[in-house]
């Protein structure tokens, strides 16, 4: 009867610490993942006793599976974040490639490096670009169209390598 308890008091503290969680959430293009994130925590408070299809004890020993299920959230949550922004930064690179194409600039390689900020948005740090060599008398343009575009740094190098 004390590990139902136990099991009790541990859904009703998951349910209260998700919903202060969420109120403090971000909001944006995050608040969606951030909340499903929170429903499956929740869902594994709830059947966690269940998973071993046994109601022993053993199985309602919350303590070390608290701790599993926060550390797993934590993970996730993580790989979401390194997911969106893996995702956002390409766009990025997609679109300044589309931009210096329409320039007649085939670029070999554009990277784009940015971080998550506070309020959940992406920031842009810088950009790279990497022209072969019979683009370089276009690299100073090139340079400067990304760089009024997207108004960060733009470290451009050209390469020299004959394929």
């Amino acid at each position: 009867m004390e590990k139902i308890r136990q099991w009790a008091m541990v859904l009703c503290t998951a349910a209260v610490t998700i919903s202060v969680v969420q109120l403090a959430a971000p909001e944006g293009k995050t608040a969606k993942a951030f909340r499903c994130l929170t429903s499956l925590f929740f869902l594994v408070c709830l059947i966690s006793p269940l998973r071993t299809g046994k109601t022993t004890k053993d199985s309602l020993d919350f303590n070390d599976k608290w701790e599993e299920t926060l550390s797993s959230g934590q993970e996730l949550s993580e790989k979401v974040d390194e997911q969106i922004l893996a995702l956002g930064l390409d766009n990025l690179e997609k679109k300044a490639e589309e931009m210096l194409n329409e320039k007649g600039i085939n670029a070999e390689k554009i990277l784009m490096h940015g971080h998550f900020t506070q309020d959940g948005g992406i920031s842009i740090n810088s950009a790279e670009i990497i022209l072969p060599l019979a683009q370089k008398d276009k690299a100073d343009f090139a340079q400067d169209l990304i760089r009024e575009a997207f108004r960060i740094p733009v470290h451009l190098t050209i390469n020299e390598e004959i394929p």
